[in-house]
């Protein structure tokens, strides 16, 4: 049976590495990537207009919560 054991993602300027030997270790730092990449694509989707970020990240929010 395969663990994840490792997770490596590029999201932002600064690339980020999380290394685990244990997924429960890893979660917080994946469900935080989930809420800002939906944020900012709910913003993409706007039109790219300010003045609704707390919308956007509260849907975000939301929307990963859902995953759980």
């Amino acid at each position: 049976q395969a663990k994840v054991c490792g997770l490596v993602w590029a999201a932002h300027e600064n690339p980020e590495v999380i290394v685990a030997t244990r997924i429960e270790s890893v979660i917080p730092a994946m469900l935080k990537f989930l809420r800002q990449d939906d944020a900012y694509h709910r913003w993409k989707a706007r039109g790219c207009k300010d003045g609704r970020a707390l919308d956007d990240w509260l849907a975000a929010e939301s929307s990963v919560q859902g995953l759980l």
